[in-house]
């Protein structure tokens, strides 16, 4: 066999792999292969287009650690390097797609780049500038990375091995969600591969990879029937990220510069990806979605912070083959308080830091002691002490921060 296409994600994700699936097979005839980072469980009937790979057949002797230091977005991307890797073993070349993806026609012209010459294919996030505004520029870029992985493409090569070492290894240690310290999961690791090896190529096809953070530069047409970019091409594939049934014209996450505009087009594609997410989910819905490594084994719900601190001391744990069922690490979260009162899991505040939001009133109270202590320590010492709080706020890279008697 030549040629293989892969994913990722959790039983909660997998309806949407479920239609990456059936689109990859209705126009490029090849099978997806679903690596799900979760615990075996039984599922319906799948298509015969569908490979599901689980973690006893993947995971490594010490990737069941890589689950607890890494929440379920760093730990899937951390080991895509390494599923690479071991497709190359069976296939010549494989194209990496993220679960919330749509192919729209034939992915021909990526198979013949790849084939000609180029080892590892890459997509920028966007291929203009973004508007030079108060609100709007190109520091989302710069926090979290130039290209987006939610699609790679890579033929086997010397180079391509060289480089998939090199991601597989960083990736490993330094896979975290960190923007303020220059991380941001396996993503931002690869804006410098291209200083690193030259086998990289990048494509500047505005068909590939559209997504919310790229409608700015390129409009969702239909011509003859066919969904295509700005009256020209035909479109390639649509990545829906952060998709909301009930935002289909994805004003959330447009940039201002479009975000008011009406977009029918936009709306139809994604209400036919609704619809489809809707019939994927209904055929899953007997199939427990809750995540298996955001437990321990005895059901205590594993917090972020706690995921921070077994990093900060992982060489005192290193001993442990399973983190999991490990008393010593669950002694370890009860003597730092980092089990969350009546196992209430953690929800991600967006937007917390936006003063125009439900948090301004808490955000008031922060200020308001922050200028208290301006007052009392002054300006210069005050400016470092604010510089301070971000290095402060990587826990895992404080281990005294931590108990263990």
């Amino acid at each position: 066999m030549t040629k293989a296409i892969f994913t990722v994600c959790n039983i909660a994700y997998l309806p949407r792999a479920l239609v990456l699936a059936k689109s990859v097979y209705e126009h490029d005839k090849s099978v997806l292969h679903i690596y799900i980072f979760d615990q075996r469980r039984a599922l319906p009937q799948l298509p015969d287009y569908i490979v599901v790979h689980w973690p006893d057949e993947f995971f490594g002797k010490r990737d069941l650690n890589l689950a607890f230091k890494y929440d379920i977005i760093e730990l899937s991307t951390a080991l895509k390097p390494f599923i690479a890797l071991s497709l190359l073993k069976d296939y010549y070349s494989v194209i990496f797609l993220d679960p919330d993806t749509k192919i729209y026609r034939s992915l021909d012209s990526i198979w013949s780049i790849l084939s000609e010459s180029s080892s590892v294919l890459l997509t920028p996030h966007y291929l203009k500038p973004q508007p030079d505004n108060d609100y709007e520029s190109d520091l989302p870029m710069m926090r979290f990375g130039s290209f987006n992985l939610g699609f790679f493409a890579i033929t086997r090569s010397p180079s391509t091995y060289s480089f998939l070492h090199w991601w597989d290894k960083r990736c490993r240690r330094l896979c975290y969600m960190e923007s303020q310290n220059g991380l941001s999961t396996d993503q931002k690791w690869i804006s410098i591969a291209p200083c690193l090896f030259s086998c990289i190529k990048i494509l500047y096809d505005p068909t590939l990879n559209v997504a919310p953070w790229n409608l700015f530069e390129r409009r969702v047409t239909i011509d003859n029937g066919d969904f295509t970019i700005d009256h020209k091409d035909k479109l390639t594939f649509f990545h829906f990220s952060n998709f909301d049934h009930a935002d289909l014209q994805y004003n959330k996450c447009r940039t201002s510069t479009c975000s008011n505009d009406d977009w029918p087009e936009l709306e139809y594609l994604s209400s036919l990806y609704s619809a489809e997410l809707k019939v994927t989910s209904e055929y899953l819905r007997f199939v427990n979605p809750r995540y298996t490594f955001e437990y321990f084994a005895s059901g205590e719900y594993i917090t972020p912070l706690l995921r921070r601190a077994y990093a900060s001391n992982e060489g005192y744990f290193s001993n442990i083959d399973d983190p999991f069922n490990s008393y010593n690490i669950l002694l370890f979260a009860k003597k730092n308080r980092l089990l969350s009162r009546n196992n209430k899991k953690y929800v991600v505040r967006k937007n917390l830091l936006n003063t125009s939001n439900q948090f301004s009133k808490t955000l008031n109270k922060v200020y308001f002691l922050m200028r208290m202590l301006l007052w009392i320590v002054g300006p210069n010492t005050f400016f470092d002490m604010m510089k301070g709080l971000v290095l402060i706020s990587l826990t895992r890279k404080h281990p005294a921060l931590w108990r263990f008697d």
